[in-house]
């Protein structure tokens, strides 16, 4: 014999299943339309149309890659540097996916925190006259990006920022070694300058959090 509270259970598993699947039903539609909207916004900064690609198959990979990276939700600051990394790609042919596949692995993962702190990172290395002595001030580096993201409201402590840099050595973007006159200091690697050259770090960083 079927009784109320089985009767009820089942209404309330129905319910809640169809709940879910219009909340994911809702998230995915979200997903789709910001990802499609901003690669749009790309394509339409560049000269590449979707006719014009003459390596269909590569190109279809890498908006498939581009996709799927918005499916599993990656951030609005992401998909705009993936976005210009992909539409970069197809102006200046050949197109090669595996490359793409490459940086979407390595920017999809990125936190918001990351992401700052690699372009202020970035950027102080490259100030005038940085590079230009034959013992850089490393230290000095690290403190005047500290004081950007404190004032950013980003980060307020020197371990936030050298944990952060550490965590992105997976990335290959920067990496630790030991500076001439002894100490040990995060620098900027041939892989992060090939990244800036292929985005607008400032778009990027206007994104929204979200």
């Amino acid at each position: 014999m079927i009784g109320v509270a089985q009767i009820v259970g089942w209404i309330g598993n129905e319910v809640l299943d169809a709940a879910w699947s219009e909340a994911m039903r809702r998230i995915m539609k979200c997903r789709a339309e910001t990802s499609r909207n901003m690669l749009l916004e790309e394509l339409e900064r560049g000269t590449a149309l979707m006719m014009d690609i003459e390596d269909e198959d590569e190109a279809a990979a890498m908006v498939f890659e581009y996709a799927n990276a918005a499916e599993h939700g990656a951030a609005r600051r992401n998909l705009r540097m993936l976005a210009q990394i992909l539409v970069g790609a197809l102006v200046t042919p050949p197109i090669y996916a595996s490359e793409f596949l490459r940086w979407s692995r390595i920017i999809a993962d990125l936190t918001r925190e990351e992401i700052i702190v690699l372009a202020h990172f970035y950027r102080a290395n490259k100030e005038p006259g940085f590079m230009d002595t034959k013992l850089p001030d490393y230290r000095g580096l690290q403190k005047r990006v500290l004081l950007e993201l404190q004032r950013l409201g980003v980060m307020d402590k020197i371990i936030d920022l050298t944990s952060t840099l550490g965590a992105l050595e997976r990335t290959g973007l920067v990496v630790y070694s030991v500076a001439g006159f002894g100490g040990a200091y995060h620098r900027i690697t041939p892989k992060l300058e090939k990244l800036m050259a292929l985005i607008r770090i400032e778009d990027v960083l206007a994104e929204p959090n979200r």
